[in-house]
């Protein structure tokens, strides 16, 4: 047990971080207390931290996601990261695809692929920011599966953030 500075409450010594720095090699704060820290911190300079996130993406690129290499040699994790958002998405990947080759099971997302293979869709730059590198489609409506927002994955993870924004609104708005 360990006493956080911060808010005084004793806590078991997995709430708190390491910290060689430290004596008994944990940190001073607890991991709330860090978390709260760090949450007002990004949203006071959200911009900031936004702008360095595209900055560092255009000049480095992280090997495990783009490494044909690590997919081979860890397939199996591939894989099973792979089944698990599937399973958490079924909505995203559910039979839609009429559009394409009149089969009914074709999803969303292969239906896009598949476009850009054959020449039907052209991958354009970040529609937001004009990012080129990486970029993504957003469909704003899984049953109309050819039509998509292409979108880098800072601008995509920004559009979802307002997606979710908006039904939380929503449903506040219809509990009240």
């Amino acid at each position: 047990m360990k006493i956080c500075t911060r808010c005084g409450i004793s806590r078991p010594d997995e709430q708190f971080g390491r910290n060689k720095k430290m004596r008994d090699g944990l940190d001073s704060w607890c991991n709330p207390c860090r978390s709260e820290r760090q949450r007002a911190r990004y949203s006071a300079n959200s911009e900031k931290y936004r702008e360095y996130s595209r900055e560092y993406r255009k000049t480095s690129v992280n090997p495990r996601l783009y490494s044909a290499r690590y997919r081979k040699d860890h397939h199996e994790d591939v894989l099973a990261t792979t089944r698990r958002w599937r399973e958490k998405n079924r909505e995203k990947v559910a039979a839609y695809g009429a559009a394409i080759r009149g089969t009914l099971n074709r999803k969303a997302r292969d239906a896009v692929n598949l476009a850009v293979k054959t020449g039907k869709l052209t991958v354009t730059p970040c529609e937001r920011c004009g990012y080129a590198i990486g970029v993504q489609a957003h469909h704003e409506d899984y049953a109309r599966p050819l039509d998509v927002t292409w979108l880098c994955r800072a601008c995509h993870g920004e559009r979802h953030r307002e997606i979710n924004e908006e039904r939380r609104n929503k449903r506040k708005a219809a509990s009240q």
